[in-house]
């Protein structure tokens, strides 16, 4: 038996200064809705002393919008002794309406009735709330995410949309919902109950619904679910279904059920309080605790009489003891989270220090696992969406790039084959030029196909196979050597095999077109030379291909061999940049774990050209 119930009167008189040092609201009214009682916080949310609210009717201060739905629930709550939960909006003392939580219950002490309720100020959840209506997208990604059910239905109650969240908690897939009443999943007893709710929302075009049935999940389980459910409306103001949230209130409603039994006046309002309380001294003593011990990292009995550092990991326990020493000191709240891993998960809290006594502190503390990972979500959401933003602009870009290279071949096979026309003789030139315009038209295809592929970047790598680099290379030579006629270009090879193989695909040849352009394009010598040299290299017990392209161009600085694999295709007519191609060529070799950098030809003068060396990893034929 804890120290709280050794001694009656030392009890209430611990539980009256914990009630009046608790953040939130908690307030006592008769059954003719009387406030008899308030704790000082009322003036921190709402702006009154408890003198200006005592002995006045509570349902004075609810918004009238609010005010029968209130008074309905109160009633039922008198009736029923269940426990009562609502949201709705309270008059601040300047005017304006704060919206709250509320949960309460109807307890007998001293042989009178009352209702003890505790209110919290939820204007940031409804702010939050608020916003994620802004986006309907990014709405479905989060619903898809999130670890409560979510639903949609006609008017009729045929379900149009489940979250994954649902069929992940029945067992039964999406198909089986769809098209189907959704009391095909309730308990027979509660389905009447549970349309008499949604006629209700309906007819009565109230603002929402709550229900509770119990479900038979694909493996035989019974579990306990609360469901909450709004009115949906087309564009033009029409009701065409529900929509709502479920959530599994099993454990809950286990507990609920071990709360019937009545306590006196101050036990049943900490009682009422839905977090983890732990009373610790000042050494960090754990002397007493109240909550759900499934919530708790250890049993109470491992815990209770020893120090903080004794039984939590040393960072969360040096944590909570500064914060206890600080409300010792200043004896202000102290607000803090910290993280812990329960079983298989990792949980997150908050735990509000509040000063008890010189000696002592109150430690509130409650999971706030989903509102951090639902945080977490739309941080993740928000990076995804300027991911494929950014990806978009680079494919733009990319397309633009390479198809004016391609447009510029055919263009210049076109205005040379019209001078041939009229020379007699020409016709094997023309042949090739036709040949090269055909070619050219190939290549557009299969950008287009590439720029598919590069769309998706699980889809790149899942296509990677063996490619011969020696025959891919010779591909890409000839090519440029067909599109580049004019120019006096020598390109040679020095391989150790006739056939060595990576780990690519067919954008591979990308990567030396591209090079090859920049060695051609970018180098004002009457002869053009690339040596090509591939070889085998050894890194991190990984076997590479490596591949060197040294060119007698006009080479690249230090400051600009930092970023040149970062530019876009955005220079003005006449300027030496080397283009959105190499952007290309290093986001391919990264997607085949390859690296890729630039050296001088020369060592210590980049102006003799450029020597772009890549790795890739080898593979097997």
């Amino acid at each position: 038996m804890s120290k709280f119930e050794n001694d009656s009167t030392t009890s209430e008189k611990k539980y009256f200064n914990l009630i009046n040092s608790i953040l939130d609201i908690i307030i006592e009214i008769d059954l003719d809705l009387i406030i008899n009682y308030i704790n000082p916080q009322v003036y921190d949310v709402f702006g009154y002393i408890p003198e200006e609210i005592i002995g006045k009717k509570a349902i004075d201060f609810i918004h009238q919008d609010d005010a029968s739905r209130i008074v309905e629930s109160i009633k039922k709550g008198i009736k029923t002794r269940e426990i009562i939960t609502e949201n709705f909006r309270i008059r601040h003392k300047k005017g304006n309406y704060i919206p709250v939580s509320a949960k309460g219950r109807v307890v007998d002490y001293e042989n009178q009735t009352k209702i003890i309720v505790v209110f919290r100020d939820i204007t940031r959840e409804k702010e939050a709330e608020q916003k994620l209506k802004g986006s309907d997208k990014r709405y479905r990604e989060i619903i898809e995410n999130i670890e409560d059910g979510y639903f949609e239905t006609d008017l009729k109650g045929i379900l149009t949309y489940v979250n994954d969240y649902i069929c992940r908690y029945l067992g039964i897939s999406r198909e089986e919902f769809l098209g189907k009443s959704y009391a095909f999943v309730l308990d027979k007893n509660t389905i009447k109950e549970v349309f008499k709710t949604f006629n209700k929302v309906f007819t009565e075009n109230l603002p929402k619904g709550v229900f509770e049935s119990e479900v038979i999940r694909s493996d035989g389980e019974r579990r306990t679910f609360e469901g909450t459910f709004y009115l949906r409306y087309d564009s033009n103001g029409k009701k065409v279904g529900f929509y709502g949230l479920t959530r599994d209130i099993t454990e809950r409603k286990k507990m609920e059920q071990d709360l019937k039994e009545s306590e006196r006046k101050f036990r049943t309002i900490f009682n009422s309080i839905p977090d983890l309380f732990f009373l610790v001294s000042k050494d960090s003593t754990i002397l007493d605790f109240s909550g759900k011990q499934e919530d708790l990292y250890i049993p109470p009995e491992q815990f209770l009489g020893k120090k903080m550092i004794e039984v939590l990991p040393k960072d969360v326990s040096e944590l909570l003891k500064n914060a206890v020493y600080q409300t010792l000191i200043t004896k202000d709240p102290q607000i803090l989270e910290y993280s812990l891993v329960i079983g298989d998960f990792l949980r997150y809290y908050e735990a509000r220090h509040l000063y008890f006594d010189e000696n002592t502190i109150a430690i509130f503390i409650r999971n706030i696992t989903e509102r951090k990972n639902a945080e977490e979500k739309q941080k993740l959401s928000e990076a995804k969406y300027r991911e494929a933003y950014d990806r978009a602009e680079l494919y733009k870009d990319l397309f633009y790039h390479d198809i004016n290279n391609i447009l510029s071949n055919i263009k210049l096979s076109i205005d040379i084959s019209e001078k041939y026309l009229d020379k007699p003789g020409k016709e094997s030139e023309i042949k090739d030029l036709y040949e090269l315009i055909r070619e050219q038209f190939g290549r557009g295809t299969k950008l287009i196909t590439n720029v598919r592929k590069l769309s998706n970047l699980e889809t790149l790598e899942k296509s990677l196979k063996s490619v011969d680099v020696n025959k891919t290379i010779k591909d890409a030579i000839n090519y440029i050597q067909k599109s580049l006629q004019s120019r006096d270009i020598n390109i040679e090879i020095e391989s150790p095999e006739k056939k060595m193989f990576t780990k690519a695909n067919e954008l591979l040849i990308d990567v030396f077109d591209n090079i090859l352009i920049n060695a051609v394009n970018y180098n004002e010598n009457p002869k053009k030379e690339v040596l090509i040299k591939i070889s085998r290299e050894s890194k991190n017990n990984m076997k590479y291909v490596k591949f060197e392209f040294i060119d007698n161009g006009i080479g690249i600085s230090e400051k600009r061999k930092e970023v040149i694999f970062h530019e876009r295709f955005n220079k003005e007519k006449g300027s030496k940049g080397m283009g959105f191609g190499l952007t290309l060529v290093k986001k391919i070799i990264e997607s085949y774990k390859g690296k890729i950098w630039i050296e001088d030809r020369i060592e210590g003068d980049y102006t003799q050209g450029s020597n772009f060396v890549f790795l890739i990893p080898e593979a097997k034929k």
